[in-house]
């Protein structure tokens, strides 16, 4: 198996000997109702001339890889950081202007919401302003800060279910720069609940009550 995938030499030897060092429990299979699985990765990624530095992560260890990170800076000068899913996998974001956006959560709340193969996390749009001349405008919805972390929602199929996790993620465009620091994923289906009886069926629905009581409290 191979977790990690990056085409620049900037490979980060943190992440490297993580996974030699605890492989055996990152690439552990999903054990059922283990709970939440958090995961260091302490990545950073960057380019600053023409090209592309990137990453690809097996969020849940299962020998496939799930998403792909990236920050690019194109033959235009335009510079981006990024995600895509592999193999179908999904993020939390929106469209807007024929662009995809990776949708930023403040906490590791996440919270379901609409769903792209893929998105920006920040990126360059050459705008033209009142006198003719080009413009660049920040696009995306993460602080242009590298200091600054905030979570990306996952969405990916593994063990036969599909899963939702978080990434932490801080994106700058000074040049291109991307970090992650940690990932995570509850390692039980979030899409296929079989409750063996009423009484399970009863239980999990006091607690959404107490989860939207707490919600409205917010």
């Amino acid at each position: 198996m191979t977790p990690v995938n990056r085409i620049t030499s900037t490979f980060d030897k943190k992440w490297a000997s993580y996974v030699l060092a605890g492989g055996a429990t990152f690439l552990a299979p999903m054990a059922a109702n283990a709970g939440l699985i958090i995961t260091d990765v302490n990545v950073s990624l960057f380019t600053e001339g023409e090209g592309t530095d990137e990453i690809s992560l097996d969020v849940d260890g299962n020998g496939s890889l799930d998403y792909r990170f990236f920050a690019t800076v194109d033959a235009g000068g335009f510079r981006s950081t990024g995600v895509d899913g592999i193999n179908g996998n999904l993020i939390y974001g929106d469209v807007f202007g024929g662009f995809n956006k990776a949708h930023a959560y403040l906490t590791a709340d996440i919270t379901p919401g609409p769903t792209t193969p893929g998105g920006f996390f920040l990126f360059d749009k050459k705008t033209i302003d009142k006198k003719g001349d080009p413009a660049i405008k920040q696009k995306g919805e993460w602080p242009n800060n590298l200091a600054t972390s905030q979570f990306l929602g996952i969405l990916f199929s593994g063990n036969g279910g599909t899963y939702q996790g978080w990434v932490e993620v801080s994106a700058e465009l000074g040049s291109a720069g991307l970090n992650i620091g940690q990932m995570a994923f509850d390692d039980v289906p979030i899409d296929t609940p079989e409750p063996s009886s009423m009484a399970l069926l009863l239980l999990g629905a006091s607690g959404v009550a107490v989860l939207k009581r707490r919600n409205r409290a917010a």
